[in-house]
């Protein structure tokens, strides 16, 4: 979806619904601190408490940068690194209350190595594992683990970027953030 469009979050939430689980759709803008104050008072309504914060919104703005703007660099800073920042931030206290939580970043590739025509990407993903390393210092006397993954899949945002072909099913990467986020994953950045 694009801007407020909920109509990628309600599909998956009807995909989880249909196999027996248990999910509710939020289209908050979570670049934005109320609306990630919002989106994780949503889940508190929905589930009582929260234990695991995902953090995965993106979106691309691609430019080489000596012609990107000021608002590609900002719009994808601001989904990716302070969405990042102000959702983990709404859900800190509550995590940091009941000493139990899992958070994990998305970083990218583009982060740790670079990529063409993605200075505002890059930045804003390195600056994600910037913010993991911290959170999970914070966290550890707390019982909250904070990792990253930097997965490559086929996605709607890669759509004309990957080769179709390739096996990049998000299922691949979902299995490791599903690890990070078990009661039984000891591991932290």
């Amino acid at each position: 979806g694009g801007g407020a469009n909920a109509a990628a979050a309600q599909d998956v939430v009807a995909e989880i619904r249909a196999a027996g689980g248990v999910a509710v759709p939020d289209a908050h803008d979570i670049a934005s601190e109320t609306g990630a104050k919002e989106a994780v008072k949503s889940a508190l309504e929905a589930f009582g408490r929260l234990d695991i914060v995902v953090n995965n919104a993106g979106i691309l703005r691609d430019a080489t940068f000596h012609k990107m703007t000021v608002q590609q660099w900002e719009a994808v800073r601001q989904v990716h690194l302070d969405g990042t920042a102000f959702v983990t931030r709404a859900a800190w206290p509550h995590l940091r209350e009941q000493r139990y939580g899992r958070v994990v970043v998305t970083s990218s590739g583009a982060g740790l190595f670079g990529n063409f025509g993605q200075a505002n990407y890059a930045a804003a993903k390195l600056g994600v594992v910037g913010l993991m390393h911290t959170l999970a210092l914070e966290g550890a006397r707390h019982g909250i683990r904070v990792n990253a993954v930097a997965p490559v899949a086929l996605t709607r945002m890669t759509v004309g970027l990957l080769d179709d072909a390739s096996d990049l099913d998000p299922a691949w990467v979902s299995a490791a953030v599903g690890w990070l986020c078990a009661e039984e994953c000891d591991l932290t950045a």
